[in-house]
């Protein structure tokens, strides 16, 4: 999944950055998906916007109904599917970057 992807299918970084942390895992919880990134209420929207697009799917827990839990749907592990060192060396050239200013640029989206 790189930008150009996100952008054509009308996503935010934001729900890039929810698909990324995605696909790490079978199931995670909506409050673990904010990562201390952003706010559990934009986590919500997001979610809500991706499971409309039918690309991340809710469970909850029978036991516990508060505990909400997220995955990614086939749709949405296809969406996300890609050669990351293609994607970064796309990236890159794209942008005109060195990898120093790749990394420059990953660190800077750590501390939004």
């Amino acid at each position: 999944m790189n930008l150009k992807q996100l952008i054509k299918a009308g996503l935010t970084v934001r729900d890039g950055y929810v698909l990324e942390q995605l696909t790490k895992s079978d199931f995670i919880m909506m409050t673990d998906l904010a990562g201390g990134i952003m706010a559990k209420a934009h986590v919500t929207q997001v979610v809500d916007k991706l499971t409309k697009l039918r690309l991340v799917v809710r469970h909850r827990e029978k036991g516990d109904r508060r505990r909400v839990y997220c995955k990614l749907t086939e749709t949405g592990k296809a969406f996300t599917s890609r050669d990351k060192a293609y994607e970064v060396q796309d990236f890159i050239e794209r942008h005109d970057m060195t990898v120093s200013d790749f990394i420059n640029y990953v660190n800077d989206m750590k501390n939004i």
